[in-house]
């Protein structure tokens, strides 16, 4: 029988839609993961769980995007409902600015 050949390693590699994994921690993976977030987070609120199985990016790097982009300003909680995938209570993000809840009514609730 003839032995497979491997491809030869290379620290960047195709793992699926537009998303690099690097073996090295390259910064250049985690800006693509942000941008990745933030254009799922654009079009409607989902939630966290929901912009995983959109985007293939695991919740917990999801989770602390969605944290480094709220302290940004760049993010906000719209509301607070049941999460469609789960039926548990859950948050409903975007960073659509025109989304983003008004302060003073956030100050009130």
């Amino acid at each position: 029988m003839e032995e497979k050949k491997e491809a030869p390693a290379t620290s960047l590699q195709a793992t699926g839609a537009n998303t690099f994994h690097d073996h090295k921690g390259n910064v250049f993976y985690r800006h693509l993961q942000i941008d990745e977030v933030e254009r799922a987070f654009n079009f409607r609120p989902p939630t966290m769980l929901e912009c995983a199985y959109q985007t293939g990016i695991e919740r917990a790097n999801i989770c602390r995007y969605v944290a480094e982009l709220e302290k940004q300003g760049e993010i906000a909680l719209v509301r607070k409902g049941l999460c469609p995938i789960t039926g548990y209570r859950a948050g409903f993000y975007t960073t659509n600015k025109s989304l983003f809840p008004n302060i003073q009514q956030s100050i009130n609730i």
